[in-house]
């Protein structure tokens, strides 16, 4: 056999078996940094709920009413509704589409949510006790907390209109978290709840709004841009009722967390 036979038959470096591995190394540690936030978020639970009790004045109430009637389905319904009507008076197919996107993200993510709150069965904050956390499936109202419905369906629509008219997507994120916050706010729902629904309308709104085609590579740049953010506004909840709270297992879960983020970032930077 001849020198340039052996040497074509010799093993490669195996580069593309490594590029793979670190290609998903990013991935994994943001699944990782999500599993943890949502650690912190059940450990915040209680803490926060007891914090937002111990607020008082009026402003309070009329915060978490704010963003109650901003996150109602018949608010999001009309608001889809306005993309719709401008797409056909101004003929601009975008505004079409982001309306009845929207709707439909809306629709799906209420069946979504519905099963989810009735399969699993969490009481809402003014009926928890001690040794509840999950009741099981149940149709009785008040054991409906997980996931919050107003936080999934507004960041449904949000990611919906955020696809499709991106000079809208602060705007529109901004007003979901609004109503993401003031449901916990208002007494409805415990952090963790509200944290879900965020995660269940984003990963809606990805894909109602994306073709089946780009499904995967555009939840992996969701997933990857979007868990900071979601640790961002964790870790404002987290610092707000420390001082109340004062729990050691939540302060090591956000550590952790943020530890596993700076090196997926870093990652995925590289």
């Amino acid at each position: 056999m001849s020198k340039e036979s052996s040497e074509n038959l010799s093993p490669g470096p195996p580069t593309h078996h490594a590029s793979r591995i670190t290609h998903h190394v990013p991935l994994l540690l943001s699944c990782a940094a999500l599993a943890l936030l949502f650690c912190a978020a059940f450990q915040m639970d209680r803490p926060a709920i007891e914090w937002v009790r111990s607020l008082q004045g009026i402003w309070i109430k009329r915060i978490g009413d704010a963003g109650y009637v901003i996150g109602s389905g018949v608010s999001l319904i009309v608001i889809s509704g306005l993309f719709v009507a401008a797409g056909y008076a101004r003929a601009n197919p975008a505004w079409r589409k982001t309306g009845l996107r929207g709707w439909m993200a809306h629709a799906l993510t209420a069946i979504f949510v519905q099963g989810l709150k009735h399969g699993i069965g969490r009481p809402r904050p003014r009926l928890h006790r001690e040794d509840e956390f999950f009741t099981g499936p149940s149709l009785e109202l008040g054991l409906d907390a997980f996931p919050s419905g107003h936080a999934s369906a507004s960041f449904a629509v949000a990611t919906v209109v955020a696809k499709h008219c991106p000079a809208l997507a602060w705007p529109c994120y901004a007003l979901a978290g609004f109503v993401a916050v003031t449901r916990v706010f208002r007494g409805s729902h415990f952090v963790s709840d509200v944290v879900a629904g965020v995660v269940l309308g984003i990963v809606v709104g990805t894909l109602v709004a994306t073709p089946i085609q780009e499904w995967k590579a555009t939840l992996r740049h969701v997933l990857l841009s979007g868990t900071p953010w979601l640790v961002v506004a964790c870790a404002a909840v987290w610092l707000a009722i420390l001082p109340s709270s004062g729990t050691m297992a939540t302060g090591l879960l956000a550590a952790a967390g943020a530890s596993v983020l700076v090196a997926s970032y870093c990652l995925y930077r590289a």
